[in-house]
């Protein structure tokens, strides 16, 4: 989470904000969700992401609480490269194509955030 926070501070600054949007420009795909999920996939590791939700919250225990993606530098450069090259581009369907990687990322990370049902049985 250091090297997010790390980045975040550097995604302040205008010109690397402009770098990171045309970093993210030129990843293709089909469809925005494509799209989004590539870019996803370029920026951080399922590790780092198992970490992330949309709006940072929905936790019981406050010390597992998870960061909002939506409040992030990252968030708002990977909608900025999206809306240059696909103008129908809209807030809402970005979000749910955010969510569905993120919501999948312990999974993907090999099960570390998530419990198998063999486990809970044990």
């Amino acid at each position: 989470m250091e090297e997010l926070e790390n980045a975040e501070v550097i995604l302040q600054s205008q010109e690397a904000r402009k770098a990171m949007v045309a970093c993210f420009t030129v990843i293709g795909g089909t469809t925005l969700e494509i799209r989004v999920r590539r870019m996803l996939a370029y920026s951080m590791t399922n590790k780092l992401a198992s970490g992330l939700n949309w709006a940072g919250k929905k936790n019981k225990d406050v010390g597992k609480q998870k960061w909002p993606f939506k409040e992030m530098a990252l968030c708002k450069c990977m909608f900025d490269a999206l809306t240059q090259r696909l103008t129908t581009t809209n807030t809402y369907d970005f979000a749910q194509a955010v969510q569905k990687w993120l919501r999948y990322a312990p999974d993907r990370a090999g099960g570390a955030g998530r419990q198998t049902q063999q486990e809970l049985a044990r």
